[in-house]
């Protein structure tokens, strides 16, 4: 899938949203448009951001669960990137 690309798997819809890095971006560079998932089950928005840093599109969007990466090598920077990612998100519950 490509950023903004859905499609249903048994009733689930499966959204792409883009996932890249803004400070470390030999690792996931924009351009290499890859994805991470929102899983809409029953109502509820999921959210696996992938192996991301916090990029502005966050913003854009509410979740009810964010599944946010921390590894620092490949995504967030630090634990304030994180939990400003998930403040951007808004979600109901985050890990």
């Amino acid at each position: 899938m490509k950023p903004g690309m859905k499609t249903d798997v048994n009733g689930i819809l499966v959204e792409a949203v883009p996932v890249y890095n803004i400070v470390k971006t030999k690792y996931h560079p924009k351009q290499n448009k890859w994805v991470g998932y929102i899983l809409t089950i029953d109502g509820v928005k999921i959210y696996h951001a992938g192996g991301t840093e916090r990029i502005p599109k966050m913003k854009n969007f509410t979740w009810d669960i964010a599944m946010i990466p921390h590894g620092q090598t490949y995504t967030m920077n630090n634990v304030k990137e994180a939990t400003n990612a998930v403040l951007d998100i808004n979600p109901n519950f985050a890990f």
